[in-house]
């Protein structure tokens, strides 16, 4: 069985949870980690797996902020559907939805390399909309529609 120990004091510090020799420290800061005996490399490998945990959780926050994912369901069909028609036979409208599914489909790839990119920067400003790559307008509008 796994020895639990548990912090003796509040903080706002981030908190990291992990196991090392047999005990599962729970809610530590890294700084009680430290006091607690745990190794640096440790306490380095539980902030790393915290932050890509976060920026993961912040690139799917964003792209379904633009679309749900009923919406992206939905967007699936029609293009599926349209798709299936040749080309002399799509109306505009079905020529723009999609454009914009494959203006979609980019920006959702730039989205993971960014989120790629922004994992492994400890530093990185995850949260800043200046660290994302802009949605492009057509792609709002589409699944705006949805």
């Amino acid at each position: 069985m796994t020895d639990m120990l548990l912090p003796t004091s509040p903080s706002s510090s981030p908190r990291y949870t992990l196991t090392h020799e047999g005990r599962l420290y729970a809610a530590f800061t890294a700084e009680a980690l430290a006091t607690a005996g745990v190794p640096a490399d440790a306490i380095e490998t539980a902030q790393a797996i915290a932050h890509r945990e976060a920026v993961k959780a912040e690139c799917r926050r964003r792209i379904y902020a633009v679309g749900s994912a009923e919406a992206q369901m939905n967007v699936t069909s029609i293009t599926a559907t349209i798709s299936a028609k040749t080309a002399s036979s799509r109306s505009d409208a079905e020529k723009a939805i999609l454009d914009a599914a494959s203006q979609s489909i980019e920006w959702v790839t730039a989205m993971r390399q960014r989120f790629t990119e922004l994992a492994d920067d400890m530093s990185a400003d995850y949260l800043g909309d200046a660290s994302w790559p802009e949605c492009p307008e057509a792609v709002i509008d589409l699944y705006a529609q949805f």
